[in-house]
């Protein structure tokens, strides 16, 4: 994703309730958002429409549970890959 137009950045804790929007923005500062996660090892996945409904929220605050769903399926889905990332490390 190298020119984004919205860019949303969330934080997880397992069993501590919805993820929460830390960071959220349009065009450059998008373009920011994305740098940096990426500079820092965090994943970046691009979907537009997920991307339009989680800028409506508030940073600091719970995604709204009509993201609940899509939310669930890509952390479920960053947390096996990075499960088996790990796995893949250990042998070596």
């Amino acid at each position: 994703m190298t020119d984004p137009k919205i860019a949303i950045a969330l934080q997880y804790a397992w069993g501590e309730g919805a993820p929460t929007v830390t960071a959220s923005g349009q065009g450059k500062l998008a373009a920011r958002i994305v740098d940096q996660a990426v500079a820092h090892g965090v994943p970046v996945h691009a979907d537009a429409q997920l991307a339009q409904l989680l800028a409506k929220t508030p940073v600091g605050t719970s995604i709204p549970p009509a993201a609940f769903l899509a939310v669930a399926q890509l952390l479920s889905f960053l947390y096996d890959v990075d499960r088996l990332i790990g796995s893949a490390e250990d042998r070596g």
